[in-house]
């Protein structure tokens, strides 16, 4: 397929997600994600941003990671027998069913799974496959160009700020 932009690749090719935990205020993820003293939690209220997904119609999901080997393997085993559907709506919110290519599926199922050792961070992705690449944003970080899409959450939807430890 020719998107008329030599180099470039479809917006197919592309998957942002951001992440967010159940638990807003562990030290475990304190050490891992942030400089000691230099570290921000802000807490969302999850029933404001399933809300707010729906200006994002098709294109974006918030769904729940998976750790364990066998429900990655339940999951894999029931997306190939249901091909026409994601996830059941237990797991995910948002309007993506139906609307998205069998990879693009795929690639959903599998930017919400992580290795069980993480665990422990409760972990909810905001995945967005079907980004049109005019909406894509570039900034510099550590030395390298980090593409982003952006979405104006609104006020409502923080409920705190947690400055992090000095550990």
């Amino acid at each position: 397929h020719d998107n008329g932009m030599h180099g470039v690749p479809d917006a197919e090719d592309y998957i942002y997600t951001m992440s967010f935990s159940e638990k807003p205020d562990d030290l475990g993820q304190w050490r891992g994600y942030t400089m000691p003293g230099n570290g921000y939690c802000i807490v969302f209220n999850k029933a404001k941003i399933i809300e707010y997904l729906g200006q994002y119609r098709h294109k974006c999901c918030l769904v729940k990671c998976f750790y364990e080997s066998n429900e990655k393997n339940k999951w894999f085993e029931w997306t190939l027998n249901n091909l026409n559907t994601l996830l059941p709506n237990s797991s995910i919110y948002g309007h993506l069913d139906g609307k998205l290519s069998l990879p693009t599926k795929v690639k959903i199922l599998l930017s919400a799974m992580k290795h069980e050792c993480f665990s422990n961070e409760h972990e909810w992705r905001l995945i967005c496959p079907t980004v049109d690449l005019c909406d894509v944003k570039c900034r510099e970080h550590g030395g390298a160009i980090k593409s982003y899409y952006h979405m104006d959450f609104p006020v409502d939807v923080v409920e705190g700020i947690i400055v992090g430890p000095d550990v």
